[in-house]
Formats: structure tokens, C-alpha cells, sequence
């Protein structure tokens, strides 16, 4: 996008600067400690810089985001009754905290009411009033019919056979604060509003950057190589490999 010499706006020709390991730390009143990545100015956005769209600055922002070693994503946005896009809001990876649902809270508490009752010797009342209820239950059901499971053990199992389908990751979100918010101007273009390059967590190293999702994109000539071991029944790993031998 061309611009005047008075306005700030992004080129889609702009140069991408190498990746930096220079980051400076500061210290709030409150003992909080920030991250702010240096970059070269040219990649960095600034409060009052202009995009044709929003895939614009979303490159923008991940190609800032790629030097500076970290990762980003959309937050949220808000529509025009036409469904225009108006505020678009993104945030680093970071950001907020994951949420836990309520039954996973549930089990946990149970769990570590299980374990403190087992090891300190103690009996669980709740659970063992529970036990005599699904004993009575079950003779009422007419329990194990030629030594076959209850009809009541068989839903406990399928229970804990949809809980074990459910894997647990660690999240590694820590309430980070920097984002990138673009509203929708007069000209049918986005404008910075808001500009928040403070972390509050440090950047990646440079023998880390290779490793961030923005960075382990493929290319075309990659994607192509990839779709003929396919076609030639070839293997993830054995066409990595092949790969590696080819390239080097």
C-alpha cells in the first residue's frame, strides 16, 4: 500500500529483518517483571499505521511476532450489522489463562481428597456411603447374571473410557498483555489503535525461533515434495528423512 511521506502504512514489499536475540526487561512498581523485544523499527507496528485488510496486518503482526520470538493469534472481533468487521483484537499466544471446566475441577478435588484420605490412613464416609449405594443397587438389579457385568458397572466403565479420550495438556497461557487492536477507518482500511509490545514472559532464543508455529510453515516446493511420497505410499518419517538427504 502506497502512502504519503506524512502517514505511517505498511508495504507489502517491506523487508523482513533477521531474527533478534536482544530483548529488555523491566520492572513495574508492583514488582511485575516485562519483556519488550528491539527489532528493527521497519517490522515493528506503531500506533496509527494503516492496512488494506485484515490479512495485512495479520502477516504483519506474525512476521513482527517470527523476529521477535513469539507467537500470536485472534482474540476476537466485532461486526457491523452487515457483517463488516470492525475492531479486530490480536493477542499473544499468551494471553489469559485456559479455562477448566467444572467436572474437571470436580475430579481433581476428588482425586486429591482420595489420595490425602489413603495416605493418612482416614476412610472417605462420602465414598464409602457411595460404595453400599451401588452394592444395593446392583442386588436390586439382580447383579452379575452368569458372570457377566452389571448393566450399572458397564455405564460406570464407558464413564471413565470417555474421560481417559480426553487428554490433558499443559497450557501456557500467563495472562500476557500484548496485542495489536485495528479498527475499520473512513477509507475502508484498518488503523492501529492500540499497541502493547510489553510481555510478561521472555521472547524465545535464537535456537528456539525454528521451533515457533509462525516459523514451521511449509512452503510450496516443501508441500509438493510431501504429496508425491504420499502418492508413492511413503511414510512421515521415512519422507523427512529423504528430505533431509536431498536438501541437507
Amino acid at each position: 500500500m502506497e502512502t504519503d511521506s506524512n502517514d505511517v502504512g505498511f508495504s507489502a514489499s517491506s523487508a523482513i529483518s533477521q531474527p533478534v536475540d536482544v530483548q529488555t526487561m523491566h520492572l513495574s512498581h508492583g514488582s511485575t517483571m516485562y519483556w519488550t523485544p528491539e527489532c528493527d523499527p521497519a517490522v515493528k507496528p506503531c500506533v496509527g499505521m494503516f492496512f488494506n485488510n485484515l490479512r495485512e496486518a495479520k502477516v504483519f503482526y506474525d512476521d513482527y511476532a517470527s523476529v521477535c520470538g513469539f507467537e500470536i493469534r485472534i482474540f476476537s472481533s466485532s461486526k457491523a450489522p452487515d457483517g463488516v468487521i470492525v475492531w479486530r483484537y490480536l493477542v499473544c499466544n499468551r494471553e489469559g489463562f485456559k479455562n477448566v471446566s467444572k467436572s474437571r475441577k470436580d475430579a481433581s478435588n476428588n482425586d486429591l481428597c482420595k489420595t490425602t484420605n489413603n495416605n493418612s490412613g482416614c476412610i472417605n464416609e462420602d465414598a464409602d456411603n457411595e460404595l453400599n449405594h451401588e452394592n444395593e443397587s446392583s442386588e436390586s438389579e439382580g447383579g452379575e447374571i452368569d458372570g457377566q457385568p452389571s448393566r450399572q458397572d458397564l455405564q460406570t466403565l464407558a464413564l471413565y473410557v470417555d474421560d481417559d479420550k480426553k487428554r490433558r495438556r499443559v497450557s501456557n497461557r500467563i495472562g500476557c498483555k500484548a496485542r495489536l487492536v485495528l479498527r475499520l477507518a473512513d477509507t475502508n482500511t484498518y488503523v492501529v489503535t492500540l499497541f502493547e509490545e510489553k510481555h510478561n514472559h521472555c521472547m524465545a532464543s535464537s535456537s528456539s525461533m525454528p521451533f515457533l508455529k509462525v516459523n514451521r510453515k511449509l512452503d510450496i516446493g516443501h508441500q509438493k515434495f510431501f504429496l508425491n511420497c504420499v502418492k508413492a505410499n511413503i511414510g512421515t518419517t521415512k519422507c523427512y528423512r529423504l528430505y533431509k538427504e536431498t536438501v541437507g
